[in-house]
């Protein structure tokens, strides 16, 4: 509650007349303090003048159609004139009010920087890499019962398959499938264990894997990824290792990555996984909302600050 009663105290100073004046004032919503939205915190403090924590169930709105306007208060706090909101994640329980919350500062005209995880995951992904023609040949199922049809239906020549759930992350639960039978008992592993739809891609044998951070469509940081020789996925919680990306393609990567990214990913924070292929071609394997920095922080290079850093821009 410290952040609530700086704001109190400095309510004069911040809160004049219903809206912020002249501070950049950043509003933050989270699910928990976690080490990776903490740093976000603690880093939005270095760029912008006052940041503070929403709890979007202490959120009320007064719908005033005479005077055409909807005012939001936060704690007794109006919040109509805040520089920036950014949604981290949802907070537990809140979901409806925290998705009402961006809608009604949005058509105010409040820059938002939205992190949150669209429902159907990785699927989104897919859509977006095939409408711009990138992305891996790939089947989703949903069961058991579709799986088994599926599999069964492919000819040999169609494995080995790379199996990805849905929600996964930092490479959990890929693996390689080489056959038919792999691909029916992880399959029915799978849907014992979980409701989640899951993504068999075709295999491919990359040669590089960078990841890409960019931010409001300015491309911040590259690094390359490098995987342990036994390992399938360049993951570092899977034991890969952060190398700096040479001079020879840095240009060739920014100029294929803000050639080939969509029109919806040119405002927000976004990590962009990128590989080569042995015909020496780049394709994108994945569009990160909420990409992590543990290699850009062993490379020396303060993610969260430089993204708050281009974000601020935007700032009104």
């Amino acid at each position: 509650m410290q952040h609530i009663n700086f704001l109190k105290q400095n309510h004069s100073r911040y809160f004049e007349k219903g809206g912020i004046l002249e501070k950049k004032t950043l509003g933050m919503i989270r699910k928990t303090e976690h080490k990776y939205e903490n740093q976000y915190y603690f880093q939005a403090k270095n760029v912008f003048d006052v940041v503070f924590f929403i709890r979007p169930k202490l959120v009320t709105y007064h719908f005033n159609p005479k005077k055409n306007s909807i005012d939001i208060f936060h704690n007794g706090l109006k919040l109509n004139n805040i520089s920036m909101l950014h949604v981290n994640s949802f907070p537990k329980g809140s979901k409806a009010e925290t998705l009402f919350l961006i809608k009604v500062l949005a058509s105010q005209g409040c820059p938002i920087i939205n992190q949150i995880k669209d429902e159907i995951g990785k699927r989104q992904d897919l859509f977006d890499l095939f409408s711009m023609q990138d992305g891996i040949s790939c089947f989703v199922i949903s069961s058991i019962e579709a799986g088994e049809i599926l599999l069964k239906s492919l000819p040999n020549a169609q494995y080995p398959l790379v199996s990805k759930p849905v929600f996964g992350q930092q490479g959990r639960g890929i693996s390689k499938l080489d056959n038919l039978s792999n691909a029916l008992t992880y399959c029915r592993q799978h849907f014992l264990q979980s409701k989640e739809a899951l993504i068999l891609e075709e295999f491919m044998n990359y040669t590089r894997e960078w990841r890409v951070y960019v931010v409001d469509g300015n491309i911040l940081f590259t690094y390359e990824r490098v995987k342990k020789f036994d390992r399938l996925v360049s993951n570092l919680s899977k034991g890969s290792q952060p190398v700096s990306t040479c001079n020879f393609y840095k240009p060739k990567i920014s100029d294929f990555v803000k050639s080939r990214i969509p029109n919806k990913y040119k405002l927000g924070i976004y990590g962009v996984d990128i590989a080569l292929t042995a015909e020496n071609t780049f394709n994108i394997l994945e569009i990160n909302s909420r990409p992590g920095w543990k290699g850009a922080r062993m490379l020396n290079f303060n993610f969260p600050y430089e993204a708050y850093k281009t974000l601020i821009k935007r700032a009104r």
